[in-house]
């Protein structure tokens, strides 16, 4: 079982400089090609009352898409917060790439998450993206692979 937020988007609250900032596409990265959340910089994805079961674990994959990689431009800076009323907003996960200039993150960097802390409540999750050190948004083609809640039932 999971919430997938690709195919919840419509449900998401969108602030982007630009409609077309955040939108349902895919990527190549690693000669597959995979489903993507893009948000381009510098905009947030906001996810309200997500019920969270036990077991839950976000998971996704941050990248930029390859063609950018030979393009000017600075790195993004991903970000996701959760609030709750438990616990007010926090930063779960905060990540910076720049395949650019990097050739290290010139792949998918996979996370996955406990959300233990959120268990049996109501969350609010927000997917952000900014602009890397130089506030240069050029070519800033970011992408959430497949970010999704997954419910282990064990």
């Amino acid at each position: 079982e999971e919430y997938g937020f690709i195919d919840h988007l419509n449900d998401a609250k969108i602030q982007a400089p630009q409609t077309n900032y955040v939108k349902k596409t895919r990527f190549t990265i690693s000669k597959k090609d995979d489903k993507v959340l893009f948000e381009h910089p510098n905009s947030s994805i906001t996810y309200p009352n997500i019920g969270i079961a036990k077991n839950a674990k976000l998971d996704f994959a941050i990248g930029i898409n390859k063609p950018a990689w030979e393009k000017s431009g600075d790195g993004v800076q991903f970000t996701i917060k959760i609030s709750s009323e438990d616990s007010g907003i926090k930063t779960i996960f905060s990540q910076y790439i720049d395949p650019k200039n990097n050739p290290k993150d010139r792949r998918w960097v996979r996370k996955s998450l406990d959300l233990k802390d959120y268990e049996n409540q109501k969350i609010t999750i927000v997917f952000e993206t900014q602009a890397g050190p130089k506030k240069d948004i050029s070519f800033d083609w970011a992408g959430w692979k497949n970010p999704r809640i997954i419910y282990n039932h064990n």
